[in-house]
């Protein structure tokens, strides 16, 4: 699919320059964000389809277990020049358990999706865009970028209103509780109060018997 049939089936790998225009954005993608590597950038191995698939089709993928696998690709010179994907992600997860960082990457242009690297994947913006604005705020990438955006403003509204219904609940299941003691607290009173009634009962009932005898 990805070499357009110019390959053998049984390659490993497939050059970015017989693909068509989605599959090279899609590979871009691939060896820049989600597996970054600074070797091999216009050759597509087995991995990089498997994920440029998964992307095309929508489908699920393991990113826990794929950064895992990645880790030794990135400490194992011999491998190749490999770098470390999800920096933001992770940085999280390793100020969390007090892991020790260095300073980090400065990202560079080879880095970067620009107008030129959509116009190679075949991705050419369209010239009223180019006249009016920057490639870092039209284009495909752009509107992926926005509807990141817009999907992170909508989590943390999201997340502010979960965290307003979990403090009504606790208020509620507070009052729940200090009713419940009132109700206890009450029942025990008219307890208290039936016995003495029923204690005034008896000994009204036994004062005449004692008096005829």
């Amino acid at each position: 699919e990805f070499s357009q049939g110019r390959v053998n089936s049984r390659e490993q790998t497939v050059l970015k320059g017989i693909m068509r225009s989605l599959h090279k954005l899609l590979f871009e993608i691939v060896h820049k964000v989600i597996l970054p590597r600074g070797h091999q950038r216009h050759i597509a191995s087995i991995r990089d389809m498997g994920l440029m698939n998964a992307l095309e089709c929508k489908e699920h993928i393991d990113w826990p277990t794929l950064i895992i696998k990645h880790f030794p690709r990135i400490v194992d010179p011999k491998l190749g020049s490999h770098q470390l994907a999800f920096g933001n992600l992770l940085t999280r997860v390793f100020d969390g358990f007090e892991v020790p960082l260095r300073e980090g990457r400065i990202l560079t242009r080879a880095d970067m999706f620009t107008q030129t690297i959509l116009a190679d994947c075949g991705i050419p913006m369209e010239s009223e865009q180019v006249a009016n604005s920057s490639p870092r705020t039209s284009g495909p990438l752009a509107q992926l970028l926005r509807e990141l955006k817009a999907a992170e403003e909508k989590y943390a509204t999201l997340e502010l209103e979960n965290h307003n219904l979990r403090a009504e609940l606790n208020t509620s299941n507070a009052e729940i509780h200090r009713l419940k003691d009132q109700l206890v607290q009450q029942q025990l009173a008219n307890n208290a109060r039936v016995d003495r009634v029923l204690d005034m009962l008896g000994s009204a009932s036994t004062k005449p018997s004692q008096s005829s005898t």
